[in-house]
């Protein structure tokens, strides 16, 4: 498309809906997608599907504004749709109308909009919405006479400058009136034309196509006839198979899956590793400095990309004083295909304390500094690999928000857990000192539940799995002239608790949840048992938002 073309189909929309700057840009980027949104509402006793309308799009757009039109129409549905009539204007009325807007939106009147567009980008025709399945197609909009009257009730009679007689009604001029005028007119006295039709309407299934600026205020206007009016949560209408859509909905009205979008989240937590270690005598439970984690989280469709870690700003230097000082960082992410759910991540930990110290230290009192391992780190590589048995269930739903379950519904989920990670004594060697290292693979199958209960956009999931595995270590203890590698095998048993509770609207989700992993091996040939012991909360908020496609590079 070239420059002049463009610019004329942006002075057509600018002028006839009054667009700001900003306005504008949206509006490029709703012609450049094929994504057709709509909304529920209902009364009690009417239900209505708005669908709403971009004049000039893409042919996809407009396949899948049919697509949806056929399947509500197949179920019961009557069509109601916009359109000003000008052919039927008098001469007069069409060059008021034009002192209004700067033309005669009307193919015959106007320059046609095919002209300014190439084959990339179409305009509306309302002809492809009409007789699909049956007859029942309404137009429920106000006439050019109609429109001028109530314009001229408002601001008084239009005068038709000497600018407007003299150039053809095929040519564009300069309204000559506040743009804030017609707007009332284009927009509030249609909207209250529509909601009486719509109220007062036999019908009790009705879809309509108009203009998504007027949503907003034919909603607003039913709901002054009839307070009842509300978004139906039930979202009764289900979706259909359309090009490239953005909120697709599967599996019979299950799950909604935020296409094409961009999602925000932070979240406070506490998830840092822990450990219990039995020598058959005593107990060493072995903790970081469990202050408040920080994380942020993005995603697209189903993917993510995570970073944990711990601000100094969180910390607190009396605390450190007693527990010694905790650094902390995680970088994950998922990756999720249809059924199979995926996630990997890398921790790295360091600064340990001694939690029950007072049984090596009998002369130790609340306030006392704990026993410290400053130089003690923990390094991991962990991911796990599952399959929702039941297609119906939304994991992503519960973890990272991508998707939004819309009925209530569980799953079975087998799942593999794989985790490669090292435990390592840093303190620096003396001559009657020693430090030890492990190094372990771990490798895990078993089998869990999760079911998620769905009120409106509130949501409460609770999961538990269990798996059994094996355990392999490599410890190596060093002193400062040598070192000694032992190697041992064991049985492993895992257990994944998952509670979470939070609401997942269109744009904003938040919500509280809680993880409970405990893990514990014994050595072969040994006495010593190690546990692995997490109670794991979350408070997480995000924000979801369409990516931005930048208009095209447009030919001079």
């Amino acid at each position: 498309m070239n420059s002049r073309r463009l610019s004329f189909l942006f002075s057509i929309i600018l002028v006839f809906f009054g667009l700001t700057n900003c306005q504008l840009l949206s509006t490029v980027n709703q012609i450049d997608s094929t994504d057709v949104s709509y909304s529920e509402y209902t009364n009690g006793n009417k239900r209505l599907v708005f669908v709403g309308m971009i004049h000039i799009a893409q042919p996809e757009f407009y396949e899948n504004v049919e697509s949806i039109v056929r399947y509500a129409k197949e179920d019961g549905y009557v069509l109601f749709y916009e359109q000003i009539d000008f052919e039927v204007a008098t001469t007069e009325e069409m060059r008021k109308v034009k002192e209004l807007i700067g033309f005669v939106p009307s193919p015959n009147r106007s320059i046609p909009l095919h002209a300014a567009l190439d084959q990339e980008y179409i305009s509306q025709d309302i002809d492809d919405f009409l007789h699909i399945v049956n007859e029942m197609d309404f137009v429920v909009d106000v006439t050019p006479a109609e429109f001028i009257a109530a314009y001229e009730e408002e601001f008084g009679e239009i005068a038709i400058s000497n600018i407007n007689q003299r150039t053809p009604l095929t040519k564009i001029i300069k309204s000559s009136v506040p743009a804030s005028q017609v707007r009332k007119i284009l927009l509030d006295y249609r909207n209250q034309h529509i909601a009486k039709a719509i109220n007062n309407a036999d019908y009790n299934k009705i879809i309509i196509l108009y203009s998504s600026k007027n949503e907003p205020g034919i909603i607003s206007e039913l709901q002054k006839l009839n307070e009842n009016w509300k978004r139906d949560p039930t979202r009764y209408f289900k979706e259909v198979e359309m090009k490239m859509p953005a909120n697709p909905i599967v599996a019979d009205g299950y799950i909604e899956k935020f296409k094409n979008q961009f999602g925000v989240r932070s979240a406070v937590h506490n998830d840092i590793e822990g450990f219990i270690l039995n020598d058959g005598n005593q107990e060493f439970e072995i903790f970081p400095n469990t202050s408040t984690v920080g994380s942020v989280k993005l995603t697209y469709d189903t993917y993510s990309i995570s970073l944990d870690f711990h601000p100094e700003f969180f910390g607190n230097s009396d605390d450190e004083d007693i527990r010694g000082k905790t650094t902390h960082y995680i970088i994950g992410g998922n990756f999720n295909f249809k059924r199979i759910i995926n996630n990997l991540s890398y921790t790295k930990t360091r600064g340990y304390y001694l939690r029950n110290t007072e049984d090596f230290n009998t002369n130790w009192v609340d306030g006392d500094p704990f026993i410290q391992f400053p130089d003690l780190e923990f390094k991991g590589l962990h991911g796990t690999s599952g399959y929702l048995l039941n297609p119906r269930f939304s994991f992503n739903a519960t973890t990272f928000q991508s998707e939004r379950q819309l009925k209530s519904v569980g799953s079975f989920v087998p799942r593999v857990f794989y985790r490669f990670f090292s435990i390592d004594d840093k303190t620096t060697l003396t001559d009657t000192s020693s430090s030890q290292k492990t190094s372990n693979i771990e490798l895990l199958a078993g089998i869990g539940y999760y079911h998620t209960f769905v009120k409106n956009d509130f949501y409460l999931t609770l999961g538990l799995t269990t798996s059994i595995g094996n355990h392999n270590t490599k410890l190596t203890t060093r002193t400062l002239s040598e070192s000694f590698e032992d190697r041992r095998n064991s049985m492993m048993t895992r257990i994944d608790g998952l509670a979470t509770v939070g609401y997942n609207g269109d744009h904003f989700y938040s919500g509280f949840g809680t993880t409970l992993n405990y893990s514990s091996y014994r050595q072969d040939n040994a006495t010593a048992s190690v546990g692995d012991s997490r109670f794991v909360y979350r408070i997480f908020a995000g924000i979801r938002f369409k990516s931005i496609k930048l208009p095209k590079v447009l030919n001079p």
